[in-house]
């Protein structure tokens, strides 16, 4: 009986993988950051951040952190905004082909807090409205 012949596994090489040559397109950059409030410190979750002009859009976590991946190579304007804030609009980030670029954005609140209202009324001002007349019966 005739020994079967050894398997060897195939190996394909891509041509471009050899020559190492990528598509321009496919070298993106990352851009990650933390967002948080410019008067405490504390992070902001639920923050949308957009990259103006291109597709990459995130939301911050729970941490106020957020990750951008897919921004082609170029400088960018990135606008962040969050209800209750004013919105913040950060220009001129550089992102390469490959790079991971990080950016901290500080959001002010929209509007200064309100005082403190307080209404107090003393027992005998109190009075129950007079009942409604009654008609025919």
């Amino acid at each position: 009986m005739a020994t079967p012949p050894a398997v060897r596994p195939l190996v394909v090489v891509p041509l471009f993988a050899l020559l190492g040559l990528v598509h321009p397109a496919a070298a993106q950059g990352i851009i990650t950051g933390h967002v948080r409030a410019a008067s405490s410190g504390a992070p902001l979750p639920d923050a949308a951040v957009i990259v103006i002009g291109a597709a990459p859009t995130a939301h911050t976590n729970a941490r106020g952190d957020f990750v951008l991946p897919g921004v082609p190579p170029g400088t960018h304007t990135i606008l962040v905004r969050r209800v209750g804030y004013r919105a913040a609009t950060l220009q001129g980030i550089a992102v390469a082909d490959s790079a991971v670029v990080t950016v901290t954005v500080d959001l002010a609140p929209a509007a200064p807090p309100l005082d403190t209202v307080v209404v107090q009324t003393a027992d005998d001002d109190i009075r129950a409205p007079p009942p409604p007349p009654r008609t025919g019966a």
